[in-house]
């Protein structure tokens, strides 16, 4: 459980950080802290969210609901965004303008082209 305002300090950090999300995929399960800080930042401002069915490891779906969805925020697994990079290289979203990068460790410094918001939310 998180206090009000510990969830209060994320969602401005974030909102600091990445600016305000207009359409963000909401891909983790809700037992995870990041999809609390996902539903409050995408919520408290104003932005969209756009749930996945999908779990997050089908990176196809991730892809199609990008496009789809105009997804324009992503939050993702480390360990995932290879094989979503490849699959983005060759028919990348026109809307998806940041994508943040956590979970584990990695030392992956790729990133797609157009993307400005690129970040890793742990270190390398």
């Amino acid at each position: 459980m998180m206090a009000h305002r510990s969830m209060l300090n994320c969602t401005r950090a974030r909102l600091a950080e990445y600016g305000v999300p207009e359409r963000v995929a909401l891909l983790h399960s809700p037992g995870f802290d990041v999809a609390s800080g996902v539903l409050f930042w995408a919520l408290l401002c104003e932005g969209t969210l756009v749930v996945n069915p999908a779990p997050m490891v089908d990176v196809a779906a991730t892809v199609e609901l990008g496009h789809r969805e105009r997804i324009t925020h992503l939050v993702y697994a480390a360990g995932l965004y290879p094989p979503l990079l490849e699959r983005l290289s060759s028919d990348p979203p026109t809307s998806l303008t940041t994508v943040m990068i956590g979970s584990e460790r990695w030392g992956h410094t790729e990133q797609l082209p157009g993307i400005s918001g690129w970040s890793r939310l742990t270190p390398p």
